[in-house]
């Protein structure tokens, strides 16, 4: 009798569900074609969309696409998150200066990038579209470390949410679910914050280990609570106790390597003192340095 009913629902209703999403789809591209015609207007530089089509065919202008439909450096950072997708962003060489998204997308989340600062609405576009505007501002602070090792000498930074340095350096992180997020936190407490992705993990491994001539990593992470890094490059682990991060502010960790051991792979674990099981953190980015040569004799 259930079958009956429903199945006699579905034929009564079907025309009426046939013109809704003909009357949605319609309204859709409409709102898609307005808001092209409206991007002609702006001051030159790339548009990043999340519908590539019609914004890119009417408007006539460079198009960046987020999800990766048609950017295969993007498609691979979609499916990371949004920290490896900003990251992304900005090893383009001309990263976006104007954003046109719909209002609600259930494919892309606007929130954790309005959150972090770096989308930031200019006004309506079209209907139920919006134009942002990309503020990039922090994001040279973010690349410098606080205190690097006195007396060393950078010579490589990883970001940890960025896909191309996961390639390069082997790296792995201790974390299932493998998803990147985007903040905007200070670099020390009081100071100005600065935008920069991240992963959310309980650990990481360079599979390829670490180039010859490092002897310290500086470590950019947020930890929720007092605990332990234990770093292991093959030989002896070691153990280096940390504070929880204040609120908003990143910590900076400085890590000794052993120059013997560095062809071998790294891997740096996050344990919670009271439980002692891995737990956990928030890593940003990653500093190598090497010790200065020695100087000459007069």
């Amino acid at each position: 009798a259930f079958a009956g009913l429903w199945l006699a629902f579905g034929l009564a209703t079907w025309p009426w569900q046939l013109w809704r999403c003909y009357d949605g789809a319609v309204h859709y591209a409409e709102a898609n074609t307005n808001a092209a015609l409206a991007l002609k207007a702006l001051p030159p530089g790339p548009v990043a969309v999340v519908d590539s089509g019609l914004l890119a065919y009417y408007s006539g202008r460079e198009i960046v696409d987020l999800p990766g439909i048609t950017d295969h450096a993007q498609a691979l950072a979609y499916a990371q998150g949004p920290g490896a997708m900003f990251e992304t962003l900005l090893r383009r060489a001309r990263p976006p200066v104007y954003g046109a998204f719909h209002n609600d997308r259930p494919d892309f989340d606007l929130k954790p990038w309005i959150a972090s600062g770096v989308l930031r609405r200019v006004g309506p576009l079209a209907q139920d579209m919006g134009l942002y505007r990309w503020d990039y501002s922090g994001v040279g602070a973010a690349q410098l470390p606080i205190a690097p090792p006195p007396g060393a000498v950078e010579f490589a930074t990883l970001p940890a949410a960025d896909p191309a340095a996961d390639e390069l350096w082997g790296f792995r992180p201790q974390d299932p679910r493998g998803t990147t997020v985007l903040a905007r936190m200070a670099l020390r407490p009081g100071g100005a914050g600065v935008p920069e992705g991240g992963r959310r993990l309980a650990g990481f491994e360079l599979a390829r280990g670490v180039p010859p001539e490092a002897r310290f990593l500086l470590m950019r992470a947020v930890f929720p609570a007092a605990g332990r890094l234990l770093l292991s490059q093959g030989g002896p682990t070691k153990a280096l106790d940390v504070l929880p991060s204040p609120a908003g502010t990143y910590s900076e960790v400085d890590l000794p390597l052993d120059p013997a051991e560095n062809a071998r792979p790294l891997s740096v674990r996050y344990l919670r003192p009271d439980r002692d099981v891995p737990a956990g953190f928030g890593l940003y980015r990653l500093w190598f340095y090497a010790s200065p040569p020695p100087r000459a004799e007069p």
